[in-house]
């Protein structure tokens, strides 16, 4: 699938922690988010490569499904940048599946558990409407039928920023329901927001965002990706991809 400009959302990663001894006598805010510990077993970053290799892969259990599709592949290319930002669909609660990043098929049977981690940068634009980050990660067989859900759509408690610059919000150490995956199955991950929209209008806008450098002022530094610009998804299991 080809993402138009009109959808163009950016996605967003980070930088590793710096810090030294001397540092530590500075007097500084408290952090504004915890720090981001995963096991790293297997890291995948969002990809839309020339060829498209990923199918995408059917989306349940959200109320709003409408997402841009993507790769997920194992090294950041360093290219794919995506923008989205769209207005609430209705008022009160409600889940909405902005993304969805689909792993290249498992190369022979494996287990898909342990945890799940992911750094991503989100932002509500205008008001506040209790957005927060969520994510699901359902393991597909090749026909594209459902072979378990190993998370299921499930939100962080950190509401999104009020305006810009972006923060990060994450997934830390979300536990996953043991799913048996066959060779060939596929992993999708569906991101999106949970939001309670109170603010009687539905032109609130709400989304990802992804600019994301040393000098925007983005909230990089809890996050511990060497490459500026990269959202990541981490299981702590090791997976091996065809």
């Amino acid at each position: 699938m080809r993402v138009t400009r009109r959808n163009l959302m950016r996605l967003a990663g980070a930088s590793p922690i710096f810090g030294t001894a001397s540092v530590l006598h500075a007097a500084k805010p408290p952090a504004p988010l915890p720090l981001i510990n995963v096991t790293h077993g297997t890291r995948l970053y969002p990809t839309w490569a020339p060829a498209q290799w990923w199918t995408t892969e059917p989306v349940e259990g959200w109320d709003v499904k409408n997402v841009v599709s993507l790769g997920a592949a194992l090294a950041a290319d360093g290219a794919t940048q995506v923008y989205d930002a769209r207005n609430t669909p209705r008022e009160g609660m409600f889940t909405r599946a902005y993304f969805q990043f689909s792993t290249p098929p498992l190369q022979g049977a494996q287990t898909l558990e342990g945890v799940v981690s992911a750094a991503i940068h989100c932002i509500e634009w205008h008001r506040r409407i209790d957005a927060t980050l969520a994510l699901q990660v359902v393991v597909h067989g090749p026909d594209g039928i459902r072979r378990g859900v190993a998370l299921p759509v499930t939100h962080d408690t950190m509401e999104f920023t009020l305006g810009a610059p972006p923060k990060s919000r994450a997934a830390q150490n979300w536990p996953l329901t043991s799913v048996a995956c066959q060779d060939g199955d596929v992993i999708a991950m569906n991101v999106g927001i949970y939001a309670d929209n109170q603010s009687g209008t539905l032109a609130q806008m709400v989304g990802f965002s992804l600019d994301v450098s040393e000098g925007s002022g983005g909230d990089i530094a809890r996050l511990d990706d060497a490459q500026l610009g990269n959202t990541w998804v981490d299981f702590s299991t090791l997976l091996n991809f065809w």
